[in-house]
C-alpha cells in the first residue's frame, strides 16, 4: 500500500495485492492477532486490556470464519420444499446444533469455576477460535510453508 501524489492525505491507493479482499488472509491475520494479543498485554503489565484485546480479537476470528463459509452456527430455516440448498441446510442446522451443545456445555464448566468475568469470557472465545482451527485443520492441506 502506498500513497499516491495528492493533496488530500487521506487519499490513498491499494497497489498489486493479491490479499485486498482475500478472507483466507483476514483470517490468518485474525488468529495471528488473537494468539498475540494477550502476551503483548502480559509484557506491558495490561492484563485487562489483553483480556479484552484477545476477547476482540477472537470475535473477528470467528466473524471471518463464518464469512469464508467454514462455521456455520446459526440455525437456518428450512425451506418447505426440497430445492437444492435443502441438503445442505439440514447439515448446517446439525453442524450449529452440534455446537451450540458443546458451547453450552463448556459455558456451564466455565461459569462454575472460574470468578473473572473477563477470563470467562475470554475462555469462551478462546473455546470458539479452537473450534475453528478444527474445522480448518480438517480441511486443510498437510503440504505448504507456515506464513507468519
Amino acid at each position: 500500500m502506498y500513497m499516491t501524489d495528492v493533496d488530500d492525505d487521506e487519499n490513498f491507493e491499494i497497489d498489486d495485492s493479491e490479499h485486498v479482499l482475500n478472507l483466507g488472509f483476514y483470517l490468518h491475520r485474525s488468529i495471528m492477532k488473537w494468539q498475540d494479543s494477550l502476551e503483548a498485554a502480559i509484557k506491558l503489565g495490561k492484563i485487562e486490556d489483553g483480556l479484552i484485546s484477545r476477547g476482540l480479537s477472537a470475535e473477528m476470528v470467528v466473524g471471518c470464519a463464518k464469512a469464508k463459509g467454514l462455521i456455520h452456527w446459526d440455525i437456518e430455516e428450512i425451506p418447505d420444499h426440497k430445492d437444492k440448498n435443502y441438503d445442505t441446510i439440514l447439515k448446517n442446522n446439525k453442524e450449529a446444533e452440534v455446537f451450540k451443545k458443546k458451547l453450552k456445555e463448556f459455558t456451564e464448566s466455565i461459569n462454575s469455576s472460574v470468578i473473572d468475568e473477563n477470563i470467562r469470557t475470554v475462555r469462551i472465545a478462546d473455546f470458539k477460535v479452537f473450534e475453528i482451527l478444527k474445522c480448518i485443520n480438517k480441511a486443510g492441506s498437510k503440504k505448504g510453508r507456515v506464513i507468519v
